[in-house]
Order: structure tokens, then C-alpha cells, then sequence
């Protein structure tokens, strides 16, 4: 809700009365009812800091935009790099939330002033600059405040800082341009065709860029169309740096949809045979994406209740059975273990199940499950990640049918046989 009073203050405040006042509560309305805003409001940890650093990162560009076109105070510009490094350090894919809302901007200033191409090409270039700025602060800050922590000994033993920069696995995966895999095409492909989120984006985008089209056509200026492009490409950045399909990393699509749905309603309700046409579709598409995010929340509510018992049968088998105050817990999922670590392919249109995804969450083996479970009111043990391999070896050594119960304890640690569980 903030999200959306933040950026209809900033859209009033360019275009003044040329846009009415039911189009910004259109907007408004479909930025909060878009369903994917599910996956930020799931029973996963985090939930509180992505969408905080969201936010921080619009108001981020919102003031470059101000100050770039009308004050120009460098210390502004400081201020803008450090609040990029701490967003960053929250939340790495809110890097493509600012891509997209730079790109906006931009489009906001070619349609509401006659301001040269030049200046906003100016403009583009210092928004990057000051976005691979605040990258490279986190990496130089994060790096220090991992070698002090390992000096002082103060470093956990599964702890995994380094794991959580993005860019240092993914710049890789890039330059292969893993976009065009054609497993990530394929789910894009069933999902705009079945999931109904990633439909309506795909619908907004194409009349937007239709739209723009004939604009280019009648006045030859490709500015407006280019903008439009950037703005929604920059929304797939992130799978293409990692090759999958990531809902929940996608906070840009919110926003992208809220503006294309009031671009694309500005556009027609100017026409009067459109004019009431084109507000009760926009209202329908509140009505079906409020709909859809209702169920969302339902299906996560009772996938919590299902997932809490699970918790509390495991916790119960493992007080009764084990010696829980010196072993820590470990997970074991489709009976597959790897020197890797345990991999689960998980499904997260509408968010997953926390003790699955917190098996190799993070790259930290188990702890999220584990964390999972003593929020339940338990307090289980950790393990180590110099024990994985160990506890991998003697558990590997088990006949399959001790490995078919749901609770084996080894010598260093508690094996939870999650496959005996109905998720």
C-alpha cells in the first residue's frame, strides 16, 4: 500500500491534472491486488525485508530522478549509492526493481516534457553508475565485514555470506545467456498461458507494445518504444542471470504491471466511446486479480496448518526417540543424497513448503528447515557444515530399510526421513 501511495504522488506530481484522478486509483488498485504480491506475504523468513527494500530502492530512483533533473546536489547522489548498498545487502534482485523503475522514469519524462534524448540518455547512464556503485560498495563492505568476522572467530560455521552475492555465480550464467534455455522457455510459455499473474503481464505488455507501435508508425520517434521495451525486458534480467523461474524475485513485475494497466486505460479511456468500456474491464481486472490473490492466501494458509503438524509429528519422534540436546537435525528428501548436498526441485508459483525449501535455502544445509521447526516452540540443533559430508558417508552405509524411517539417529546426528510425510 505504501508502494502504491509512493509512486501515484510521484505520477501526480509529473502529469498534474492531464491524468484524473480514478485512473491513479486503477493504478493503485492493481498494484495491491497483482497476485504474485502472495510470494512476499508467505510463512518463508525475509518476507518483511524484501518488501522494505523495495520500497526503499523506488524512492531510490524517484530521488535521482528528482535531483537529476532539478536540484543536482552531489551529496544526494552519496546518500543514493549507500542506500542502494544496503538494499542490495537485504534483497540482491531488488537491483532489477531499480532497472525497471530507471526506465520508467524515463518514459514518464518523454511523454510529459520535450526534453532532449540526450539528456535522458545522461540520465540513464548516471542511474547505472550509481547502481553498479552501490554493488560494488556491498561486495567491498560485505567482504570486509566477513574477513573481520572470521578473524574474531565470530563467523558460525554454516554460515554462507559469500553464497548470497548473486553476481559472483551468476555474471557467468549471463554471458552463456541462458535466456534462451529452452526449459525456462517452456515454463515461461505454460505459465503465461496457465498461471493467471504471469497472463495478465504478458497481456498488459503486448497492448502497451502494440500501442507504442502505432505511435512509432504515425511519428517516427523511437524513444517511447525503446523505453517500453527496456522497461519490460528488464523484468526477465534475473532469470536470465540464473536460468529459472523465480517468482518471488520478481517484485519488478508489480510495478510493471500497475503502470501498464494505467498506461494502457489512460490511453483508451481518452476516447469517449471507450470511456466507460475501458473502466469496467479495469475494474473486472481488479476483481478477478483480488480473486486469485484471496485463493493464493487460502492455499499458503492451509499449506501452513498442513506444514505446522508435519513439524510437531517430527519434533515429538525426535524428543521421544533421540538424544536431541547433543545431535542436530538433518534432512533427507526422496532418498537422494549427493556430496552436494540434498538438491529438491520445488515448485514456486504460489510459494513452496518451508521444510523442503529450507533444505538447501540460503546454501545452508538444513538450517532453515530446522529454524522452521523451532518456531513451533522447539529448540533443535544445527549442523555444522563441516559435519555434512560425515553425516552423508554413515548415513549412505544404512540398509534401505532403516533408511525408509522417518527418524534414524547416527552417531553425530538426527536423519528426518521427510518422504514418509504426505506435503
Amino acid at each position: 500500500m505504501i508502494v502504491a501511495i509512493v509512486l501515484s504522488s510521484f505520477i501526480r506530481k509529473q502529469y498534474g491534472e492531464k491524468i484524473k484522478i480514478w485512473a491513479y486509483v486503477i493504478f493503485s488498485c492493481s498494484l495491491v491486488s497483482y497476485p504474485l504480491i502472495n510470494q512476499y506475504f508467505i510463512y518463508q523468513p525475509t518476507n518483511l525485508p524484501i518488501t522494505i527494500s523495495n520500497l526503499l530502492v523506488i524512492i531510490c530512483v524517484i530521488t535521482l530522478f528528482e535531483n537529476y533533473f532539478h536540484k543536482n546536489i552531489k551529496k544526494i547522489n552519496i546518500l543514493i549509492v549507500l542506500a542502494l548498498m544496503f538494499t542490495i545487502s537485504v534483497y540482491e534482485s531488488v537491483a532489477q526493481t531499480y532497472l525497471v523503475m530507471l526506465f520508467i522514469t524515463i518514459f514518464i519524462k518523454l511523454t510529459n516534457t520535450n526534453i532532449e534524448k540526450k539528456s535522458l540518455l545522461k540520465y540513464f547512464g548516471f542511474g547505472i553508475i550509481l547502481l553498479i556503485s552501490g554493488i560494488l560498495l556491498y561486495f567491498i563492505t560485505g567482504n570486509i565485514v566477513l574477513f573481520i568476522l572470521e578473524k574474531c572467530n565470530m563467523l558460525q560455521k554454516n554460515h554462507a555470506f559469500s553464497s548470497y552475492m548473486w553476481l559472483d555465480s551468476s555474471l557467468p550464467m549471463s554471458a552463456k545467456m541462458y535466456l534462451f534455455n529452452k526449459k525456462v522457455i517452456q515454463k515461461l510459455a505454460q505459465d503465461l498461458c496457465n498461471n493467471f499473474p504471469v497472463t495478465i503481464f504478458g497481456i498488459l505488455s503486448l497492448i502497451t507494445l502494440i500501442f507504442e507501435l502505432i505511435k512509432l508508425i504515425k511519428t517516427s520517434k523511437i524513444g517511447r518504444i525503446i523505453t517500453v521495451i527496456g522497461a519490460i525486458g528488464s523484468n526477465f534480467i534475473l532469470i536470465i542471470m540464473f536460468s529459472y523461474v523465480m517468482y518471488r524475485m520478481q517484485f519488478s513485475w508489480i510495478i510493471t504491471v500497475a503502470f501498464l494497466t494505467i498506461y494502457v486505460y489512460q490511453s483508451l479511456s481518452n476516447k469517449k466511446n471507450l470511456k466507460y468500456v475501458i473502466s469496467v474491464l479495469a475494474i473486472l481486472l481488479i476483481v478477478m486479480q483480488t480473486r486469485t490473490l484471496n485463493q493464493y492466501f487460502y492455499n499458503e494458509y492451509k499449506k501452513y496448518e498442513k506444514e505446522k503438524m508435519i513439524a510437531h509429528d517430527v519434533a515429538i519422534n525426535v524428543i521421544k526417540n533421540c538424544n536431541y540436546k547433543e545431535k542436530p537435525l538433518f534432512y533427507i528428501v526422496n532418498t537422494t543424497t549427493t556430496k552436494d548436498r540434498i538438491r529438491y526441485k520445488i515448485n514456486n508459483d504460489n510459494g513452496v513448503y518451508a521444510m523442503i525449501w529450507g533444505i538447501t535455502a540460503f546454501d545452508e544445509c538444513c538450517v532453515e528447515t530446522t529454524k522452521f521447526i523451532n518456531e513451533q516452540g522447539y529448540d533443535f540443533l544445527y549442523v555444522e557444515e563441516d559435519k555434512i559430508d560425515e553425516i552423508i558417508a554413515e548415513y549412505e552405509k544404512l540398509d534401505q530399510e532403516t533408511k525408509k524411517q522417518p527418524i534414524v539417529e547416527l552417531e553425530n546426528a538426527i536423519v528426518v526421513n521427510l518422504d514418509v510425510y504426505d506435503f
